[in-house]
């Protein structure tokens, strides 16, 4: 079920579709379950704390800014204002050292892996709940990071988590396309 509202997240959002706020709020529940059956502490955090609430924000804002011609779509930005990318970039600098050493204190199954991904994961939904193309680019990076966390599992035996392998194999893909639909959207838009 996870791995099924996932791909249809990541393949609705790479299309730039409002509904893919709505998968993802489910999608979320879910792998929260999941993650914490596992002891990826910080992935549970990062979906509870910051994933769930961003995913609420981007629904109002993405609502807000539909496209005329096509309601269903979000209207995209190339950038974003050059102050609100410095302040982004300090704030997962600084929160990088802090969920590191949370992670750790709470015994986190592969610690440095975790704390990639969560930290990979802050700016890529930021920019996605501002619309954002490169969000694109920053959630393809934290992509070839997670596959780790569950092929590990699959490695040692667990053969219930090749669907979670493979969903993260396809998210990368999915980055990749979503970024070409998010250029030309953008052109489109712009031109439009």
């Amino acid at each position: 079920v996870n791995t099924i509202l996932a791909l249809l997240c990541v393949f609705t959002q790479a299309k730039g579709q409002i509904i893919t706020q709505f998968f993802g709020i489910a999608c979320f529940i879910f792998y929260i379950y999941i993650a914490q059956i596992q002891r990826f502490y910080g992935e549970v955090i990062l979906y509870l704390v910051i994933m769930l609430p961003m995913y609420l924000y981007g629904t109002i804002h993405w609502l807000k800014n539909r496209s005329k011609k096509d309601k269903s779509i979000v209207i995209v930005r190339k950038t974003l204002p050059k102050l609100e990318v410095i302040i982004m970039i300090l704030s997962v600098i600084l929160l990088s050292f802090g969920v590191y050493f949370l992670l750790k204190t709470l015994n986190t199954a592969q610690l440095i892996t975790s704390t990639v991904s969560f930290v990979l994961t802050i700016p890529a939904l930021y920019l996605l709940a501002r619309r954002c193309i490169w969000n694109q680019v920053v959630f393809l990076f934290n992509d070839i990071s997670v596959p780790i966390l569950w092929l590990t599992l699959v490695i040692n035996g667990d053969l219930t988590m090749i669907p979670m392998f493979l969903y993260h194999i396809f998210q990368i893909i999915y980055d990749l396309y979503g970024l070409y639909i998010w250029l030309k959207l953008e052109k489109q838009q712009k031109n439009g």
